[in-house]
């Protein structure tokens, strides 16, 4: 909810996404001279190529390589352990 704020908002009601049914932008005060036909083409220019999961694929990756190096980390020293050890 926006009180007191007196700044143009544009809703994007078709977002070609098959999670969102609209988007809500609030354009900055010292681009409100532009003309509301730019502001909706960019504004579903910037909801066609906004990413909303890229950070949390990241972070799957991120973390299945770091699984995966420990576990190779985890078997070499198992080796060694099992190398060097008297019996």
């Amino acid at each position: 909810m926006l009180k007191g704020v007196h700044h143009q908002i544009v809703e994007i009601r078709q977002t070609d996404h098959p999670f969102f049914e609209r988007a809500i932008l609030i354009v900055r005060a010292d681009c409100a001279q532009e003309q509301e036909d730019d502001w909706q083409k960019t504004g579903r220019e910037f909801v066609r190529n906004a990413t909303p999961y890229s950070g949390l694929r990241r972070a799957r990756a991120a973390r299945r390589l770091q699984s995966l190096l420990y576990g190779i980390g985890g078997a070499v020293f198992g080796i060694l352990l099992g190398v060097f050890l008297p019996k």
